[in-house]
């Protein structure tokens, strides 16, 4: 208590020391800075600005002389510059200023004050003028009184600082030095009282955190002296022996463990006393139905024993538990043995399933490395190397077969962690394949033999492709009939209507004429019927084909005689002179092409239009242009134009199925030709058929 009143003492001093010096540094600093801020603050600035404003107000008075104000405007600056005159002339400045100043000073204001009158009227250019050159150098004057005032004022002020900054640094370097002195006394003293306090609070804690480390170990600790008396007995051996510490302490320690179960001690106790460290193993103790296990050692102080301790440690649970763990292991162990023989049982039935099952099968462990593989898998595959164990999944992969549609890198918990693809082999078999990878993250690979679905799934959808398009034709079939046909059906039924309703009474003439119209309808009609059924018959592949060498000139001038016998005010220019004597191909269908083209170019150009026809050899190919004047066919509407039944918006009107192109086409390509058209919308078209030179080898069906 006496140690820690002294602490106290010396702090309350020391905390007063500091109080002082603080208090004397804050009145220090204190006057220092109001002696700076007076002299921040001095009279140099309110010097400056009485010198400067009636210089000020002059100028801005010869400036609103100059620019016109109004006379109000102008009087108030004058009075303005008198009032700060005044103030200058009046104040403490005027006091600050030698007599030569005093009299500049008084001879400018003088001027000011004459110049009164001029301001009160209105006055000529020439007065603005006279005002500026009376007021212009007074305004000089002014300005060179207060510049040489300012540079000795701040010359005074400068000196003044410097002054005052020199007795701030020596007060500041003197009380700075009392503070260190101050300090370094008081840190000193501090130090050793805080020795002193860390020293009996560090005996204490350590006392404390032994005791507590005794008390709240979960063994039992009992220490006695050489003398074998007991000095400590602790809760862990009063849990144990069921003895309190109040009972034991200063006994013998032979007297404590006087029961016959406990003979080991002695021999722990001669061991520990004579500076031996002994460890008595786990055994069993009757009397109290327990497993115990003791270590004692001796405690020695400048190299004398001066104390033992033995520390028991109730080890009945960890004993129990290593008995059980002992007898579950030999349980673990028979049980292993015969999962061990399930395994292998069941592993040899999966093998005999997966090499029986039709599909390929291959299993990889998490590592990628292929484990099993059946023949299957082989054999469809036709790469027996890469399917030996411990082969990497991505080598397997990697066949050329699987085109990179397989990834061996597929996280296990993304969307894509099963992979299935369709692969065509280059024998004409498919595959489907299939990579799945479990959660453990190893994979399974799976190759099916699906050719047979796969040719069962190309004949049905080329059977559903025939069918629609059957369909489709006769949809298109159905139309152009109900329009085509219309028209010449009317003109044959009400022609005969009409000569059954005249009958006698109609003259030879109109018979003739009645009769010339349903004939060209009767002719109209075949012919539709006759291109219905060999579009029906290209469809079908009934049309045989017989090429044989033929004039291709003749045939055309043969068509452009008929045509002209049926349109006599058509005009045909012809070019043929490039064409060969002979070249091979069926007469009757390529006339059944060029007629087509012919009356096309007829139909679709006005009568008086010139229709150009021109034969010439190309690139191995006998080539004959139809070229017309006509309607045009629009862009658009060019990628349908070969379609069956189709007629352009150009067409509207004109008698036509649509089948023509179609047929030409068809019989260009069974020559082994074809038919190209090209056509700008309102210029005309031009139509080229095209064969070849070299005959095809024998007849054929179209199919």
């Amino acid at each position: 208590m006496t140690v820690w009143n002294v602490k106290l003492r010396e702090v309350g001093a020391i905390v007063i020391a500091i109080v002082t010096f603080s208090v004397l540094l804050v009145l220090a600093l204190i006057q220092l800075l109001e002696t700076e801020r007076t002299l921040h603050m001095g009279e140099g600035e309110n010097l400056l600005w009485v010198l400067t404003q009636p210089q000020i107000e002059l100028q801005r008075l010869i400036i609103a002389e100059a620019t016109g104000e109004s006379a109000d405007d102008i009087r108030l600056r004058f009075d303005i510059a008198v009032s700060r005159f005044t103030v200058l002339r009046e104040g403490t400045v005027h006091k600050r200023l030698n007599e030569d100043e005093q009299a500049l000073v008084e001879r400018v204001y003088a001027d000011l004050i004459a110049l009164e009158p001029m301001f009160a009227n209105s006055h000529t250019p020439g007065d603005i003028q006279f005002i500026r050159d009376r007021l212009a150098p007074n305004i000089e004057v002014l300005r060179e009184l207060a510049n040489s005032k300012m540079i000795a004022e701040n010359n005074r002020m400068g000196a003044k600082r410097d002054l005052y900054k020199n007795a701030l640094i020596e007060v500041i370097m003197f009380i700075i030095g009392i503070m260190a002195s101050g300090l370094f006394l008081i840190a000193r003293l501090l130090s050793g009282l805080n020795r002193a306090a860390e020293s009996d609070a560090r005996l204490r804690r350590e006392k404390n955190f032994l005791d507590l480390v005794i008390e709240a170990s979960g063994d039992g600790i009992v220490a006695f002296d050489p003398t074998l008396r007991c000095t400590h007995w602790n809760s862990g051996m009063a849990a144990i022996f069921g003895l309190p510490a109040e009972e034991v302490v200063g006994k013998h320690i032979l007297e404590v463990f006087s029961h016959p179960d406990d003979h080991v001690v002695t021999r722990l106790v001669e061991q520990t006393l004579q500076g031996e460290t002994a460890l008595i193993p786990a055994h069993f103790m009757p009397r109290y139905d327990k497993y115990l296990e003791k270590y004692g050692f001796p405690v020695r102080s400048d190299g004398k024993i001066t104390a033992g301790v033995i520390i028991a440690q109730d080890v009945t649970e960890r004993y129990r538990t290593h008995l059980e763990l002992v007898e579950h292991r030999t349980r673990l162990e028979e049980l292993v043995s015969e999962r061990t023989a399930t395994l292998e049982r069941t592993e040899q039935q999966l093998l005999s399933a997966i090499n029986t099952a039709p599909d390929g099968f291959a299993a990889f462990d998490a590592a990628g490395s292929l484990i099993v593989a059946n023949a299957q898998a082989r054999a469809l595959l036709v790469d027996v190397s890469r399917f030996a164990p411990g082969t990497p999944l991505a080598d397997i992969l990697g066949n050329p077969v699987f085109e990179g549609r397989l990834s061996a890198e597929t996280p296990v918990d993304s969307h894509a962690a099963t992979q299935t693809t369709e692969l065509e082999l280059a024998r004409g078999s498919w595959l489907m394949v299939t990579l799945r990878r479990t959660r453990h993250g190893t994979s399974v690979l799976r190759l099916a033999d699906i050719s047979t679905y796969k040719r069962a799934a190309r004949t049905l959808e080329n059977a559903l492709a025939r069918e629609q398009n059957l369909r489709q034709l006769y949809s298109d079939f159905v139309s152009m009939v109900s329009h085509q046909f219309r028209t010449p059906l009317a003109i044959i039924d009400s022609g005969a209507q009409r000569m059954l309703r005249r009958g006698a009474a109609m003259s030879m003439d109109e018979v003739v004429n009645r009769a010339t119209k349903i004939r060209s309808a009767a002719s109209r009609l075949a012919g539709l019927v006759e291109a219905t059924l060999d579009a029906a018959r290209m469809e079908a592949g009934e049309i045989e084909f017989r090429p044989q060498p033929s004039n291709l000139a003749a045939i055309v001038q043969d068509l452009c005689e008929r045509q002209y016998d049926l349109h006599p005010e058509r005009n045909f220019r012809f070019d043929l002179d490039d064409l060969p004597e002979e070249v091979s191909f069926d007469p009757i269908l390529i006339d059944q092409v060029i007629d087509n083209m012919i009356s096309n170019a007829i139909k679709y150009s006005p009568a008086d239009s010139e229709i150009r026809i021109q034969g010439y050899v190309e690139r191995g190919n006998v080539a004959l242009s139809v070229e017309d004047r006509g309607v045009g066919i629009p862009s658009d509407e060019m990628p349908r134009i070969f379609g069956r039944y189709f007629r352009a918006r150009t067409a509207a009107g004109i008698q036509g199925t649509g089948i023509g192109l179609y047929v030409a086409r068809e019989i260009a390509r069974l020559h082994g030709g074809d038919i190209h058209v090209a056509s700008e919308e309102g210029r005309g078209t031009s139509v080229t058929l095209k064969i070849p030179l070299v005959p095809v080898e024998e007849p054929m069906l179209l199919s």
